[in-house]
């Protein structure tokens, strides 16, 4: 089962592969290994790592994303981009777990 954030009513399984990281770091410029803190990226590059997060859960689910990303972003909040962040944080190797 994957973990999942609530985003404007609906629940998207999120799921942090390496092809979703490798997405947002095309699109951002930002490597998502040296990622520490969440509050080092702006708001859309913040936005992206959870639109590939969803993106990535919604296929490994075996379902197919119809939310476009300027869909989403509008009812993107800070807490959802901390969740994202936790579930990225929480599957490497000698990191704290949430």
């Amino acid at each position: 089962m994957l973990d999942t954030i609530e985003i404007g009513g609906r629940e998207y399984p999120v799921r942090f592969t390496l092809g979703a990281l490798a997405k947002f770091e095309r699109r951002t410029k930002v490597n998502a290994f040296a990622l520490s803190d969440a509050s080092k990226l702006s708001s859309e590059n913040a936005a992206w790592l959870v639109y590939h997060g969803i993106e990535a859960g919604a296929k490994a689910n075996g379902e197919e994303l119809t939310v476009t990303f300027h869909e989403l972003i509008d009812d993107l909040t800070l807490a959802h981009v901390m969740r994202a962040f936790e579930l990225l944080v929480s599957d490497v190797p000698g990191e704290k777990k949430a």
